[in-house]
C-alpha cells in the first residue's frame, strides 16, 4: 500500500584508480640496490642499501706487519635501470645503530632508515658497464682502516665474534651521490670490506684479511624511494 519507483539503468560507467602499496619488504633480497635515476613518468627514484661485515678469523700477526689500506669490493650483477653511459658516483658511511628489528617487526622495507655517520668513509666515482665490470673497489678511510688493524693485531675482543664485532662496527650504508641521477645498479650481496697489510722481511710481502658480508639475521635491506 505504499508508492515506490524502479529505474532501470543500462549504462555503466566505472570509475578507476590506482592504488599503490605504503611499503614493500626490501630486507634480506640477496641484492644491493645503488644509484638514482630521474624518469620522465616515474620521477625521481633513489636506492641505497644497508648491510653488516664481520670480521675474519683471529690469527697472530707477525711483529713487523704494516697497515697499507682498507676497501670496500661489490660486484655487479649486470642488472641496471637507466643509463649507464654516466659514471656513477656512490659514497659508503658507517652506521652509528645497529641493524636491528623494531619490536614485532621481521622485515625492514623500502622506506626504512637507519643513521650514518655523516662523513664518509669513502667515495667512488666509477663508470659501470653492468655486463662487463667485474668490481667496484672503493677506498676506505686510512683512519678506520689502521683502527681495524690495530684492534685485529692485538686480539681485541670486538674482533672475537661476530657479535662483539657488530656491537664495535654496527654495518655500512651505500649510498649515490645527489649529483648524479643517471642509473640505479645491482650488486651481489657478496660485498667484502678488505684490509690490506703488508710484512717485510727480506722481501715485501703483501696480504689481507676479508671482512665479509653478513647476512645470517636478515636485517640487509635497500632503501628505495
Amino acid at each position: 500500500n505504499s508508492y515506490y519507483n524502479t529505474i532501470l539503468v543500462d549504462t555503466l560507467t566505472p570509475q578507476l584508480s590506482t592504488v599503490y602499496s605504503d611499503s614493500i619488504s626490501t630486507s634480506a633480497s640477496g641484492k644491493i640496490l645503488v644509484g638514482s635515476y630521474t624518469d620522465n613518468r616515474f620521477g625521481k627514484i633513489t636506492a641505497k642499501s644497508f648491510f653488516e661485515v664481520y670480521p675474519p678469523a683471529v690469527a697472530e700477526l707477525a711483529t713487523n706487519a704494516t697497515f697499507d689500506s682498507l676497501e670496500l669490493i661489490i660486484r655487479p650483477d649486470k642488472s641496471y635501470y637507466g643509463d649507464t653511459t654516466f659514471a656513477s658516483k656512490m659514497s659508503v658511511y658507517q652506521l652509528t645503530n645497529k641493524l636491528a628489528f623494531p619490536l614485532y617487526q621481521t622485515q625492514f622495507y623500502n622506506n626504512s632508515d637507519f643513521p650514518v655517520d655523516p662523513t664518509p668513509l669513502g667515495i667512488v666515482n666509477a663508470l659501470i658497464y653492468p655486463n662487463h665490470t667485474d668490481s667496484i673497489a672503493i677506498r676506505l678511510s686510512d683512519a678506520k682502516g689502521q683502527e681495524l688493524f690495530n684492534l685485529y693485531r692485538s686480539n681485541d675482543v670486538s674482533m672475537q665474534s661476530t657479535t662483539n664485532f657488530l656491537n664495535y662496527f654496527k654495518g655500512l650504508q651505500i649510498s649515490p651521490s645527489s649529483a648524479g641521477r643517471h642509473a640505479v645498479y645491482g650488486f651481489n650481496d657478496s660485498a667484502i670490506m678488505r684490509l690490506h697489510y703488508h710484512v717485510t722481511g727480506v722481501f715485501t710481502e703483501s696480504k689481507q684479511r676479508d671482512f665479509s658480508f653478513y647476512n645470517a639475521d636478515n636485517t640487509q635491506f635497500n632503501q628505495v624511494k
